[in-house]
């Protein structure tokens, strides 16, 4: 996992394989990605969560339910995008500069979304999250965890309130 970054003109090539230019657009969607159809990394208070943010602006996708195209449109006009670490986040590559993207995380945070915000001078910012017993994780229960797969897979619970906190003072201000 440390050899996963690729030159920006490859992101070019895979937004105009998908009909997303560099032209500026409307970028005023605020999307919060669901994990809610898949096996690991769940976010255990996932209704809570969409609810609170939903007060804000966001959108609650399951990126599975659009086609590529259509995923590459909507990342395409966000402004703003949080979601739990996973495949999704691999959307931000059609994302115009300057796009906000929080990524939650619980057992371990691995740098390819960063990477690819940092060469698309997007605007990155990660929030660590509690394992599913609602406590943050120690080293030792890291450790227990196994390496960077097992920990990868973890579920995890959102501090809310400290989320929401988050997005009023820092990730929706200018």
């Amino acid at each position: 996992r440390t050899n996963f970054a690729t030159h920006p003109r490859n992101y070019e090539r895979v937004r105009s394989l998908f009909g997303v230019t560099t032209e500026p657009r409307r970028r005023d969607r605020r999307i919060f990605i669901s994990r809610a159809g898949v096996e690991r990394r769940k976010v255990l208070n996932e209704a809570e969560l969409s609810e609170a943010l939903e007060k804000f602006g966001f959108d609650t996708i399951c990126a599975e339910d659009y086609t590529v195209r259509e995923q590459a449109e909507m990342f395409a006009q966000a402004s703003h995008v949080i979601a739990p670490h996973g495949a999704g986040l691999g959307n931000i590559v059609f994302c115009g500069p300057d796009t906000r993207v929080l990524e939650l995380f619980s057992a371990f945070l691995t740098e390819e979304y960063w990477s690819i915000a940092n060469q698309m001078q997007l605007q990155y910012y990660a929030f660590e999250c509690m394992g599913d017993a609602q406590t943050y994780l120690s080293e030792a229960d890291r450790d227990a965890i196994g390496g960077m797969f097992p920990r990868n897979a973890q579920d995890m619970v959102v501090p809310v309130d400290d989320v929401i906190d988050f997005v009023k003072s820092t990730f929706l201000t200018a």
